[in-house]
């Protein structure tokens, strides 16, 4: 869905503080700013439907925003230098769960 090979797309994880992070860049054509503005409303298809392709639903991006922030975390899209975007989702790091004696 990203306009690129799959040998040009890139999962990253990291830890930063007491957050996870989980990246997804790619080198497709990106989102223009009215896209990028909107990409994380229910029912607003990032797709372009072209010949011989059906448009998205407009479900995937708001599904993960509503699940990053159902567990108390965010997500972020930003086109990157050099053509392509980055979906970054930050999550809180689990804290242990005291043991009860």
């Amino acid at each position: 869905e990203s306009g690129s090979p799959g040998d040009a797309v890139e999962l990253r994880l990291s830890q930063q503080g007491a957050e996870l992070r989980i990246e997804v860049l790619d080198r497709g054509p990106g989102m223009s700013e009215a896209v990028l503005a909107q990409a994380l409303l229910p029912f607003y298809s990032t797709k372009r439907a072209g010949p011989g392709s059906q448009g998205g639903t407009g479900l995937g991006l708001a599904l993960v925003r509503e699940i990053a922030e159902a567990h108390d975390g965010r997500i972020a899209l930003n086109n990157r230098d050099g053509g392509g975007l980055r979906v970054a989702i930050t999550l809180p790091q689990p804290q242990p769960v005291a043991e009860v004696a």
